[in-house]
């Protein structure tokens, strides 16, 4: 709870800072048995950031989308294989998509971890990312300055409306 936390005042500082708008905890109905969660959507000036936040007490490594990750534990434990975030990320970011008529290119997964973590996965992705806590802002910044054209205001606020109907955290 205590990284939950943390993690929100990072990205809510972000959020202010940039002037972007912020959802946190959407939760999203994939089908009729299925829900997924999304820690913190953030609302930018080009992309629509998707952010799952973990904690590891340990170093991942692995391939993007392998099935599982190998996390190799900080303190003398064995290494063991994790559920790889990026897997369920990038399904999110697809449904949405898909059910949003928003453009998935327009949509930016981001899998963050506490700042001690060392990440070795192997990515050669510009829409799904892995970072630490403490570069998140600067991550979001570099995004931001691709060079494209940024979405227009009745497009975001349009956006941002779809996805705020779509939260279930309501119901």
């Amino acid at each position: 709870k205590k990284y939950d936390e943390y993690y929100y005042r990072v990205i809510h500082r972000i959020a202010v800072n940039e002037d972007y708008y912020l959802i946190n905890r959407f939760i999203y109905k994939i089908d009729d048995s299925h829900v997924g969660t999304i820690d913190h959507i953030i609302f930018g000036e080009k992309y629509i950031y998707l952010i799952n936040a973990q904690y590891y007490d340990g170093d991942i490594t692995g391939q993007q989308f392998d099935k599982s990750l190998i996390l190799v534990p900080h303190k003398k434990e064995k290494k063991r294989y994790i559920s790889n975030p990026f897997i369920t990320t990038k399904l999110l970011l697809e449904r949405l998509a898909m059910n949003t008529d928003i453009d998935a290119d327009l949509m930016i997964g981001i899998v963050l971890v506490n700042k001690d973590v060392a990440i070795n996965i192997i990515n050669d992705s510009k829409q799904y990312y892995a970072i630490q806590i403490n570069k998140l802002a600067s991550l979001i910044k570099a995004i931001e300055s691709r060079d494209i054209p940024n979405i227009n205001e009745q497009q975001l606020d349009r956006a941002v409306k779809v996805f705020d109907k779509l939260n279930r955290r309501r119901s």
